[in-house]
């Protein structure tokens, strides 16, 4: 059997598909940074080491309080007294407070009582990519896989005057879809993991389209003609979304003129 440990880390008891869950675990720092705690009665939810209380654990926010904490282990509940409906918090120090730490522990304490608690109900574990809080596995991959969010010029590139076969390609290698190893490799189809033309790293496309050294050595000549300096970006689509007319007038202000996607698509 595997269970959910008080710290969040998989445990397992017996030998029946420790494989398996060996796999699962090695993904648990990943899965785990989308999740949160929702603390109920507090008895699995650490009080100083979880993120129950704010967007970071406690000792990490108050590491001069964390640090002369009596019990550095205690649990929610360990530390929580009910009082009728309100809800006080029995910290202990190994010393009294000096004056200069006093603006610390008052946000401290200010930090722990606007924590809204359901102490009717068990400790959760809220999936945050997810509104409702409940884990799917779409919601996980597409956590997984999400560019950050470019200003991607779609419209300059379909109204662009290179040839038709340009700009879908330019829109495929922009969404990561061209057909390199990597992208075949998660098709299953076994082939080798190096670059088709330089034959030294991992084909991506980014790699493939930017940084493989017969690549860019096509875009300094390519810039050079242009008479620009140019510092290449991380991905394709960022390249594309930073394209503006030389002389720095952005692409959008200008009807007609020699746009870098013109250049480039019909070279």
């Amino acid at each position: 059997m595997v269970a959910c440990g008080a710290d969040g880390v998989l445990e397992g008891n017996g030998t029946y598909g420790v494989g398996v869950w060996k796999h699962i675990r090695r993904g648990w720092g990943v899965f785990v940074r989308h999740t949160k705690l929702v603390a109920g009665e507090g008895t699995h939810v650490k009080f100083w080491r979880d993120i129950w209380c704010g967007e970071e654990a406690l000792k990490d926010a108050f590491p001069s309080v964390f640090l002369v904490a009596c019990d550095q282990e205690a649990s929610v509940a360990d530390l929580m007294v009910l009082s009728g409906d309100q809800v006080q918090w029995d910290v202990t120090f190994s010393r009294a407070t000096q004056d200069w730490e006093m603006n610390c522990f008052e946000a401290f304490f200010s930090r722990v009582y606007s924590a809204r608690l359901q102490v009717s109900c068990a400790d959760k574990l809220w999936w945050i990519p997810a509104g409702k809080g409940i884990f799917s596995v779409y919601s996980f991959y597409k956590s997984l896989t999400c560019r950050p969010d470019s200003q991607f010029p779609w419209r300059s590139l379909w109204r662009n005057k290179a040839p038709p076969k340009a700009l879908f390609f330019t829109w495929a290698a922009a969404l990561g879809k061209i057909l390199t190893t990597d992208n075949l490799r998660k098709c299953r189809i076994i082939i080798s993991y190096w670059c088709c033309m330089c034959k030294k790293e991992g084909e991506s496309v980014d790699h493939l389209l930017l940084y493989c050294e017969i690549a860019r050595a096509l875009w300094s000549e390519v810039f050079s003609r242009l008479e620009l300096n140019w510092v290449m970006l991380a991905s394709v689509v960022e390249l594309l979304a930073s394209w503006a007319i030389p002389g720095g007038v952005p692409q959008s202000s200008v009807e007609d003129g020699p746009h870098m996607h013109h250049v480039v698509l019909m070279a």
